[in-house]
């Protein structure tokens, strides 16, 4: 004769050992399959976002880039572009060391993010070779929009 297993009491019926072990596998199996969901997402995002800033790295930031324009000249609504350059960058690494040039890219990309609105684009630093520079991709309410 079986002994119920502690589980089985719960559910009002007593589970044979058979009944357990199949359990146990079925978990195990989930528990391997949530850690492969889970890993699978993480290479996802970390194959499209910078370890630094957590923006959006080019090849991302340039393929949802061009899904929006897509969607903007089917749906008939503007879409603005902004690029905007980090001047002297190179000065503050310079005289303040890499540490703090690290941390300064890191605020101006969390600054970015709470001025973006949920649609809107934001990219990495472009190109560390000639100076950070960011850029936002957004929807435009309206052709006057595109002045600001």
């Amino acid at each position: 004769m079986q002994k119920p297993h502690a589980a089985a009491r719960l559910l009002g019926e007593a589970l044979g050992e058979d009944d357990v072990k199949l359990v146990e596998l079925l978990a195990a199996g989930a528990a391997v399959a949530l850690q492969n969901a889970y890993l699978y997402q993480e290479t996802q995002r970390l194959a499209t976002t910078d370890a630094l800033t957590g923006l959006s790295n080019y090849r991302h930031f340039h393929d949802l880039l061009t899904l929006e324009v897509q969607r903007a000249r089917r749906m008939d609504y503007p879409v603005g572009l902004i690029v905007m350059d980090l001047d002297h960058f190179k000065l503050v690494n310079d005289r303040h060391g890499h540490p703090l040039g690290d941390a300064t890219l890191r605020l101006v990309a969390e600054q970015l993010r709470n001025c973006a609105v949920n649609a809107d684009i934001v990219l990495e630093p472009a190109c560390r070779d000639w100076g950070p520079a960011v850029a936002v991709a957004t929807a435009l309410a309206s052709e006057r929009d595109s002045d600001l």
